[in-house]
């Protein structure tokens, strides 16, 4: 079937949304929600393996990014603009509801949930994730703590109710991480269990006491250490190139990434006797 073509704007910060469309019996549901610094937008029930065009402002403009809808009907956009992002979608049917005008359809409402700050302290053994959320519909969501030991099979370890709508702190501690490395997420899911945002890998060295967020930086990446002595960082692209370089004098330490082009990179933190390597995403 052709597929017509129907051109959505970003009027305001959104919330969940729901258009359905003739002769499908599922809505398109759209959400937007602040993870890390960053503003997602998330779109389910589209045309899995049709392309999202996303443009830099309200009925057009630059186009910024093409993104290709997933199996599951799902795209996602991380968008660091200052203008609110106008997409056109590809969709089996036009008619729907909500239409204004040339097709454009607008939102306003408040971002659906957001999460901030994830830390991660490691003393002993016993590690304390940090991060700071708020959901428009606490009762709507819930924070997970997954785990792994091999960074890459994860387990959920805990579940951390919504306490509000306000942005409050939350933690969890896992007391059992002895020495060797571990790997930590935190996700926020909804109460069909549909996963909404998954953070980066927050990892705990049982020796290094090192923590480095955000995993998504724009400006800054924040190096935390419990030993100061003799200490160094150096950022490299995903094949091993140095970038930049730099010594860590203090406890808390806040390395500039704003010059770095948007991907992929580690950051390798030397301290006395031990050697760590993170990933982080610059946006």
């Amino acid at each position: 079937m052709k597929k017509n073509i129907l051109l959505f704007s970003f009027a305001t910060l959104l919330c969940s949304t729901q258009y359905t469309f003739a002769g499908d019996a599922n809505p398109l549901q759209v959400k937007c929600f602040e993870a890390e610094g960053a503003t997602i937008y998330d779109v389910r029930g589209c045309v899995p393996g049709s392309d999202i065009s996303f443009y830099s402002q309200q009925g057009g403009g630059e186009m910024m990014k093409e993104i290709r809808v997933d199996a599951n009907g799902i795209v996602r956009l991380t968008w660091n603009q200052k203008s609110m992002p106008a997409f056109v979608l590809n969709v089996l049917n036009a008619n729907a509801s909500g239409i204004a005008g040339n097709g454009m359809v607008s939102f306003t409402a408040d971002k659906e949930f957001a999460i901030n700050d994830l830390t991660l302290n490691n003393n002993s053994g016993s590690v304390t994730l940090r991060w700071n959320g708020s959901v428009n519909n606490p009762g709507s969501y819930t924070f997970q703590v997954l785990k792994s030991v091999n960074g890459a099979d994860y387990t959920l370890i805990q579940s951390v109710n919504v306490q509000s709508n306000a942005m409050l702190p939350y933690s969890f501690i896992d007391p059992s991480q002895p020495d060797g490395t571990a790997t930590y997420q935190v996700r926020i899911v909804n109460t069909g269990n549909e996963t909404y945002y998954t953070s980066g890998p927050l990892y705990a060295d049982g020796s290094s006491g090192i923590s480095v967020y955000p995993t998504i930086a724009h400006t800054t990446l924040n190096i935390r250490l419990n030993d100061t002595r003799n200490s160094t960082y150096r950022i490299l692209n995903m094949n091993g190139q140095l970038i930049t370089s730099g010594v860590l004098n203090n406890a808390q330490n806040s390395c500039s990434v704003a010059m770095l082009p948007a991907g992929n990179y580690l950051v390798e933190i030397s301290t006395p006797g031990n050697k760590t390597i993170t990933k982080f995403v610059k946006e």
